[in-house]
């Protein structure tokens, strides 16, 4: 099975509601995509704005994050070793940027690298 997968997560505020330093996400940010990279062969980083609500105060911030986009054939080991690169890839994101959570969306679909 061919999949494409999306991770997003935001890169302003940590799973603390404090702020991240522009240059500990810049290095976090180089780190992650060098970590897809060495899971997925290569990735592509998208810049994007989002929005959530804090669950403590009921406030909706508006925060720039990306979405970390990798593409993947089911290959050596099957659907397990996908999920365990994926669950990797989540948990290394979270702990480089103090995350709480990780939006994730897989979608099957037919591609060829040419």
């Amino acid at each position: 099975m061919n999949i494409k997968i999306e991770f997003g997560f935001g890169i302003r505020w940590d799973k603390d509601h404090r702020p991240i330093a522009l240059k500990f996400s810049w290095d976090a940010v180089k780190a992650i995509r060098k970590k897809a990279s060495e899971l997925y062969g290569g990735c592509t980083l998208l810049d994007t704005v989002g929005d959530w609500v804090n669950p403590v105060d009921g406030v909706c911030h508006s925060e720039a994050g990306h979405c970390l986009v990798v593409y993947e054939t089911e290959g050596v080991g099957g659907i397990l070793a996908q999920r365990r690169r994926r669950q990797d890839m989540i948990d290394f994101i979270k702990q480089a940027l103090n995350q709480a959570a990780v939006a994730v969306c897989v979608t099957k679909v037919d591609f060829e690298i040419l």
